[in-house]
């Protein structure tokens, strides 16, 4: 254990650092924007810029500005998926806008695998949650994590919405979406999990947002519903 102070505006701060397993966590969830205000005010302009933020060992997801495609980033790389001529579309664009945004900065992540029972998005949520408490993360604050592995089936969507001028409503949001599925596949996906912030970066009736895309970034979508394969691995960050 190391002991460190310096002093702040007349206060002294004395900061620990800690060489055995109990570190603080070098990560931080953060947040711009909210799903429930888009309906609320029908505003789908762009509020987070990407390029602003800390970029190395970033990760995140969100809807692109206008909701015109959808925002992935890998490990500070940024994938821009839209919809063309029926198609999907990803472009590694470094300065897109998000109408709302959830992010962190992971530098290292444990892995597990997830047990063979877990099937659903229901039953994927809970032992996500299960998995970060036993890994001694504070399942009370919103955190990231990744899966990887062979998936039975993913429904996934790519916004593709085209204002007319008219207030957007959930109909029309819903309708402008490019809906697909992946049957058997090896997929990647990255997400945030949190019990506050439905109707923030969650949807009211889910506790994760999930981004998906496959080895090729043929695709990058957000995930609807899932069945999950029989050997998938689970990354938490430590």
């Amino acid at each position: 254990m190391k002991f460190s102070a310096f002093v702040w505006s007349g206060f002294t701060i004395i900061c620990i650092a800690f060489s055995g397993p109990a570190q603080v966590a070098s990560w931080r969830v953060g947040n711009a924007g909210a799903m429930r205000a888009m309906f609320e005010s029908g505003d789908i302009s762009g509020k987070t810029k990407i390029a602003e933020l800390p970029q190395k060992h970033l990760f995140a997801v969100g809807p692109l500005a206008e909701l015109g495609g959808e925002i992935t980033i890998l490990d500070g790389k940024v994938f821009v998926s839209r919809v063309d001529a029926g198609r999907v579309v990803v472009e590694s664009n470094p300065a897109p806008s998000a109408v709302f945004f959830v992010w962190a900065n992971v530098r290292h992540w444990r892995k597990t695998v997830v047990p063979a029972g877990v099937r659903t998005y229901d039953e994927l949520e809970a032992y996500v949650e299960k998995a970060a408490k036993d890994g001694g993360i504070d399942t009370s604050q919103p955190f990231p994590f990744r899966l990887r592995g062979v998936f039975g089936k993913v429904e996934w969507h790519v916004n593709d919405y085209k204002p007319d001028g008219s207030k957007l409503t959930r109909a029309k949001h819903d309708a402008a979406k490019f809906k697909s599925t992946s049957e058997n596949a090896r997929l990647e996906m990255v997400g945030f999990y949190s019990r506050n912030h439905k109707g923030v970066f969650t949807h009211h009736t889910r506790l994760s947002h999930v981004h998906v895309t496959d080895r090729k970034r043929s695709f990058v979508a957000h995930v609807d519903d899932l069945v999950a394969g029989n050997r998938l691995t689970l990354y938490l960050p430590r």
